[in-house]
């Protein structure tokens, strides 16, 4: 599938290098809360966890929405963007509280740092694990492939980019330095699919997950 799809190559690539800089600092993020902006535990907790999942239950369902009428690279393009943005809010925390002399912005950046990752949180779950991967797969038995190979190269992502970020770190790279890379990686993934989904929509067949799908239905019928 790999080999003979070279559709499914660029989706997968663009999977990958947001996949692997995403996790290079995602483990990082409690640390970096507790550590550089010292918060105590239930804020890291609510800033980890309660905040982007309350928006992401808040948001996901209005992202459903529109999925069904775009490209999935376009929707991916803006999930993307948000997801670096919160690395790169996260990261400019500490410098800008030290620039303007604010402590108050400790807490006002993260804030909206997690507003935004919870805001495409939830649609990223849904292209990734749920309806991206029926753009791409030919209805039929190599289907449940594809999703293998999606699989495969999420475990892959998981186990080389730890091992990068734990090299990384041993080099005594700090978690807000990962995090800009990881956030400037996976915001270059978003413009790759940014610059798919414009030339896809140029062909009506590829415009939508609904305009994919129906060109087999009526090969089908």
């Amino acid at each position: 599938i790999v080999w003979r799809d070279a559709r499914y190559r660029r989706y997968l690539l663009a999977c990958f290098v947001d996949g692997f800089c995403g996790m290079l600092y995602f483990p990082l993020i409690w640390a970096f809360l507790q550590k550089t902006l010292g918060y105590d535990y239930l804020k890291c907790a609510l800033f980890m966890h309660a905040i982007p999942a309350l928006t992401a239950f808040a948001v996901t369902g209005l992202l459903g929405r529109w999925f069904d009428r775009t490209n999935p690279w376009l929707a991916w393009a803006w999930i993307r963007f948000g997801w670096g943005l919160d690395a790169l809010l996260l990261a400019a925390t500490p410098f800008c509280a030290a620039e303007f002399g604010a402590k108050a912005l400790l807490l006002w950046i993260p804030l909206l740092a997690r507003l935004v990752r919870g805001t495409v949180q939830g649609g990223s779950w849904v292209l990734l694990w749920q309806i991206g991967i029926t753009h791409f797969a030919r209805p039929g038995e190599d289907t449940s492939r594809y999703m293998g190979i999606m699989v495969f190269l999420s475990g892959a992502i998981r186990l080389s980019a730890s091992a990068a970020a734990i090299a990384l770190s041993a080099y005594a790279l700090q978690p807000s330095t990962l995090m800009v890379a990881g956030g400037l990686g996976v915001i270059l993934s978003g413009v790759y699919s940014l610059w798919q989904g414009l030339r896809e929509r140029r062909e009506k067949q590829l415009a939508t997950i609904a305009d994919f799908e129906a060109v087999f239905a009526d090969e089908k019928r």
